[in-house]
C-alpha cells in the first residue's frame, strides 16, 4: 500500500523550513478484513494554527486513505486538539490511552473517522 509508513510535510519554502508534518501508517486489520489508516502524530508549529495547514494535512492524507480504500482512519488525540478532529469530522470513541512523555503522563483520545 502507498501509505505505509508514509510522513507528509507542509515546508515554508522562503526558509526551506518544515512547519507541520503527519506521520501514519496503513494497516489491515485481520479480525474485520478491513484496511484502516493509523496516524501516528500531527504536528503543526504553533505560530501556523488556525491557517488551516493541519486540516489540509488532514485532507491529503484522508483522499490517500479512501484511494488505498480503507474504511476508516483513527488517531488517538491530545486533548487539547479534540475540537480539532471534531470539527473535521471525527467522533470521539470515549476511549482513553496514557501515554509517557518527558513531562509526565498525557491522556489520548480515540478519534475516528469512517468513509
Amino acid at each position: 500500500g502507498g501509505l505505509r509508513g508514509s510522513s507528509f510535510f507542509c515546508v515554508d519554502l522562503a526558509w526551506n523550513y518544515p512547519y507541520g508534518y503527519l506521520d501514519s501508517d496503513l494497516t489491515l486489520i485481520p479480525e474485520e478484513y478491513e484496511c484502516s489508516l493509523r496516524i501516528q502524530s500531527v504536528y503543526v508549529e504553533p505560530k501556523y494554527h488556525g491557517k488551516g495547514i493541519g486540516k489540509r494535512l488532514m485532507e491529503e492524507l484522508e483522499n490517500e486513505a479512501r484511494r488505498q480504500k480503507c474504511a476508516k482512519v483513527g488517531i488517538r488525540s491530545t486533548l487539547p486538539a479534540v475540537a480539532f478532529y471534531k470539527a473535521i469530522g471525527y467522533k470521539d470513541m470515549g476511549e482513553i490511552w496514557y501515554g509517557g512523555y518527558s513531562a509526565g503522563r498525557l491522556e489520548l483520545r480515540l478519534m475516528i473517522k469512517e468513509f
